[in-house]
């Protein structure tokens, strides 16, 4: 059994569907071989001299559908099953090839069988267009704000004209609990708005505006 995550991990930049990576990345566990006229067609095959049929969740498929698999998207398939000298063979072999004459059905022979996240045979292992699947990150890492330094920047001669004053994630609280936090504004007077969101130990969440203004002031005096 070869894991769907595994093969979606040795793909390559170059690969070019679910055979390409099989043949590259597992040469010990099958072979990829062409064959037609060209070698325009790809076949996958147990090694040995038995034939190889293939299943795609659960059924059977036809052999004229065998072209379709190779440019099978790796993300698309959960698992691939080698089954050397599979039960039923023959049975499976009439269900592939209806037309073959019967006494050229052979009794022995191998199956890999492929089984995709949809579970719903060839036609539904490509991509829908306009969908895309991956897994969503983790949170990432709390960054700290970057605070002004307020008198670095009066010493400069410059301009304080931020449009978030402040802004700080880990505060905690017990219920009779008051919180303090100090902050440089900017140098801008006007309207502002204090934003406070919050959540509680039991997850209801909490959010609270308070609007306040900023006059200026004859003093030179920083405010903080």
């Amino acid at each position: 059994m070869i894991d769907g995550h595994e093969i979606e991990a040795k793909e390559q930049k170059w690969s070019y569907g679910l055979y390409s990576v099989l043949q590259f990345a597992f040469p010990k566990e099958l072979r990829i071989k062409r064959i037609g006229p060209n070698g325009q067609s790809l076949r996958a095959k147990i090694f040995g001299s038995e034939p190889t049929l293939i299943v795609m969740d659960c059924s059977s498929l036809p052999g004229e559908m065998y072209d379709l698999i190779p440019p099978i998207p790796p993300s698309e398939v959960k698992s691939v099953e080698l089954i050397p000298f599979a039960k039923n063979f023959s049975q499976l072999y009439r269900d592939t090839y209806p037309m073959a004459h019967p006494l050229e059905i052979p009794t022995m022979g191998h199956v890999i069988a492929i089984y995709t996240h949809a579970g719903k045979g060839i036609f539904a292992a490509n991509r829908t267009v306009g969908i895309t699947k991956g897994v969503a990150s983790v949170y990432s890492d709390m960054l700290p704000f970057p605070e002004v330094k307020h008198m670095l920047v009066s010493e400069n001669n410059e301009t304080d004209k931020r449009q978030l004053i402040y802004w700080t994630p880990p505060l905690r609280r017990s219920v009779a609990q008051e919180i303090q936090s100090s902050y440089y504004h900017s140098d801008q007077t006007g309207s502002f708005l204090y934003v406070i969101e919050g959540i509680s130990s039991d997850g209801r969440a909490g959010y609270l505006e308070i609007p306040y203004r900023v006059f200026a002031e004859k003093s030179t005096e920083e405010n903080r």
